[in-house]
């Protein structure tokens, strides 16, 4: 397989230069391209010092998807696809891994690395999410149990072309690739290697704007994904419908609670019940509703110790 990463920047220039460090010391030969998303910053001159080692593609500002698109496009000769994102890093064996899970699994839409969530230095803080040697599921995935970011994906390009590529609407900007991935899972499930040879950074400063954003532009996503009548994914199924968008309401009462409107992330807590009862079942739901009644401050000190906890566990 011929293996291509794409990886798509806006103003980041100190964080890509280590994501493209990451993906030119991979162990298996890997076409690069950097698609610099309109940056105003020194991202520019920062990847021009990387020569010919890398392809680099300037545009106006379009949103990741379009980038992501844009960068497929370059690289014509690449038939396994990688997409990552500029503040991430991947292990040497990455591609590698990933290469060989894809030859082992054919029938597989996406093939997936395990990873971690760690700091702006990249010390991890807890390993993400997922079950290794497990076929993920399309209700694995919209119930929020198998996530799958771009970071830790690689697609056939037959798979991708199918699909359509990433959405470049700019009103699922930010949900574009859980869009994305849902739609391949229609092809058929994912599946999710051993090793983990992903790195994501959690950033912080999460402001109420960004929580507000990600909470419309995933329900936007629900409703383009459940009102495509073409889709395999979306035959009628009242549940899964109910069930996968009270799971992005308690993913939106999370992203507020982080952003301190503790209000707000009650009532959105509030919805998800309201949908899906059983979703009080759910950690998530207790541990967030008593989050936000302790207050930001005391919270944030129980986060630290969990992090803590999961970090050496």
């Amino acid at each position: 397989m011929n293996a291509g990463i794409v990886i798509p920047t806006y103003n980041r220039s100190e964080l890509v230069r280590e994501a493209v460090e990451s993906a030119l010391q991979q162990t298996v030969p890997a076409t690069i391209v950097v698609i610099d998303d309109g940056s105003t910053d020194s991202t520019l001159e920062r990847l021009k010092a990387f020569g010919n080692r890398i392809r680099i593609h300037s545009q106006g500002n379009s949103e990741r998807g379009a980038a992501r698109n844009r960068g497929v496009d370059l690289i014509p000769e690449a038939d396994l696809l990688f997409f990552l994102d500029a503040d991430d890093w991947i292990a040497p064996d990455h591609v590698e891994q990933l290469a060989k899970l894809a030859r082992e699994h054919p029938e597989c839409s996406l093939v997936a690395a395990s990873g971690f969530e760690t700091d702006g230095d990249l010390r991890p803080l807890r390993r993400l999410p997922g079950v290794p040697g497990r076929p993920i599921t399309t209700r694995a995935f919209l119930m929020g149990n198998e996530p799958l970011a771009p970071s830790l994906f690689a697609v056939p390009r037959k798979v991708f072309e199918t699909v359509g590529g990433f959405p470049e609407a700019r009103n699922v900007a930010g949900s574009e690739d859980w869009l994305f991935a849902a739609r391949a899972l229609a092809l058929g499930p994912a599946i999710r290697g051993t090793r983990s040879t992903v790195k994501m950074r959690k950033h912080d400063g999460n402001s109420m704007a960004n929580a507000r954003s990600m909470h419309q532009s995933m329900l936007r996503a629900h409703d383009h994904l459940f009102g495509e009548e073409t889709s395999p994914v979306l035959r009628p199924d009242p549940r899964l419908h109910r069930s996968s968008r009270a799971n992005l309401l308690l993913r939106a009462a999370v992203g507020y609670y982080a952003a301190g409107d503790m209000a707000t992330s009650r009532q959105v807590l509030v919805q998800a019940v309201r949908l899906t009862p059983i979703i009080l079942s759910h950690p998530l739901t207790v541990w967030t509703f008593l989050r936000t009644l302790l207050g930001s401050r005391l919270s944030a000190r129980l986060r630290d110790l969990k992090h803590r906890w999961q970090t050496y566990s």
